[in-house]
């Protein structure tokens, strides 16, 4: 009897073999856990592998968009092999195409090469993925016939998913610090971007202005400023750069420059224009394009001047008329100077106090529902028309609420900009802003 459970009992090669793939897992473990660092992993998992299934070489690959196959670690065997081994077509096309992990006791007859070309006589190959994705192959291989058995088999596979979980988690903490420095560059450009629209409405002479700025991504191409002309007459302009994101807003940083470097020595809006065009045309690519639409208030004559460079129309109420003014004009950027000038219209309405002026970017007017359906210009004149408005604040706010009530909460997909001016008798008059109160704070 004594003999008999002797002989049952484990022996010490069995014991030393299973204590060896416990510490072996935990190592893995605590790898995946620790490090960031995948190529440390594939050394690590190809040691293990090595020393717990007695094996004579293993190496990991991995592949590449083009389906290229690299080397990342290796144990007791060159890279140049391993790659050398895949222009054959049966070995390249056993170990890449395999979905399930194989166990191939006599490798020379599963790929047709001869013997004597072929160190390896029984080969394990482990697929690797991340994201549901075959980025790779763990293999471990022996010289000799049956070196490797189910267990071997067994114990690569949970290797395997150990490789697979750290590769998942080095590429989501890569995305995760990815997002965090795409997320500190777009702040520092909307907080950029703030810095060039104005804090607060400029002080106008016979009018109250007020606007607001709103973006459909963390930064936009949309503008707006106030400008004093050469001969001292007070304006404002609107404009959108074509495209969104950081492009855009970059070229609307360039915009605020010339503006500023312009706008003193021009006569009025036309000739505003006409400068920034002859500045920026053949300096931006040829898919870019700026629209603008800029006013002159002369209080003195009780006029409005206004030109449009391929903007949205202004919005204009005097003498209880709506008008939706659409002076010519070209995108600036699109044609040279000579043909934008010609182009360009120049046009005065007479105002009275209570008149209004309305300027949008065109994500106001093409807000849409989640029916897809846009809001368009009608409803704004209707508004225009029919509203009381005190302030320009107040003229904005119910432009914006207008908006919204259209989306019925359909997310903005293009960035939104108002800018509204309510003509009065006053000389000087402090002018209201609804920036702060109604656009989101990033700090600036």
């Amino acid at each position: 009897m004594l003999f008999s459970i002797l002989a049952a009992l484990p022996n010490s090669g069995i014991v030393d073999r299973r204590s060896s793939e416990v510490q072996s897992l935990a190592a893995l473990n605590r790898l995946v856990a620790d490090t960031p660092d995948s190529q440390e992993l594939f050394k690590a998992v190809t040691r293990y592998a090595l020393d717990v299934c007695r094996a004579h070489g293993a190496w990991a690959e991995m592949y590449g968009p083009d389906s290229s196959v690299r080397v990342v670690a290796a144990q007791l065997v060159r890279p140049e092999y391993v790659e050398a081994l895949h222009a054959n077509v049966g070995f390249r096309t056993l170990v890449r195409q395999a979905e399930i992990p194989q166990l191939l006791d006599t490798l020379e007859n599963a790929i047709g090469m001869r013997e004597a070309a072929l160190a390896m006589r029984t080969l394990i190959t482990i697929p690797l993925l991340v994201d549901h994705q075959r980025i790779g192959t763990l293999a471990v291989f022996s010289t000799i016939d049956h070196g490797l058995a189910e267990d071997d088999l067994a114990l690569l596979t949970a290797f395997g998913d150990q490789i697979s979980i750290g590769l998942e988690q080095h590429r989501l903490l890569q995305a995760a610090v990815e997002n965090e420095r795409l997320q500190r560059e777009f702040d520092v450009a909307r907080r950029i971007q703030y810095s060039l629209v104005p804090r607060k409405a400029a002080q106008f002479d016979g009018a109250d202005v007020a606007a607001v700025m709103l973006p459909a991504t963390d930064v936009g191409g949309d503008y707006y400023d106030y400008v004093t002309f050469a001969d001292g007459t007070k304006g404002a302009l609107i404009a959108d750069v074509s495209g969104k994101g950081i492009p855009a807003a970059l070229y609307m940083a360039t915009l605020k420059g010339v503006v500023l470097a312009e706008a003193r020595e021009s006569t009025g809006p036309g000739d505003l224009l006409r400068r920034i065009n002859i500045t920026l045309h053949g300096a931006m690519e040829r898919a870019t394009y700026i629209t603008m639409l800029c006013v002159a208030i002369r209080p003195n004559q009780g006029k409005l001047v206004i030109a449009r460079a391929g903007h949205t129309p202004a919005i204009v109420v005097h003498s209880g008329i709506v008008d939706s003014l659409r002076p010519a004009g070209l995108a600036i950027g699109i044609a040279p100077p000579k043909v934008f000038d010609q182009v360009l219209e120049e046009v005065s309405i007479d105002v009275a106090p209570g008149d209004i002026c309305l300027l949008t970017t065109d994500g106001v007017n093409e807000r849409r529902n989640s029916a897809r359906a846009e809001l368009g210009m009608e409803p704004l004149e209707y508004l225009a028309a029919e509203g009381s408005f005190e302030s320009a604040a107040a003229l904005v706010a119910q432009t914006i609420a207008l908006a919204d009530a259209h989306a019925d909460g359909a997310d903005q997909h293009d960035d939104l900009t108002i800018v509204g001016l309510v003509i009065t008798d006053r000389q000087n008059n402090e002018t209201s802003s609804v920036r702060q109160r109604m656009e989101p704070s990033y700090g600036v």
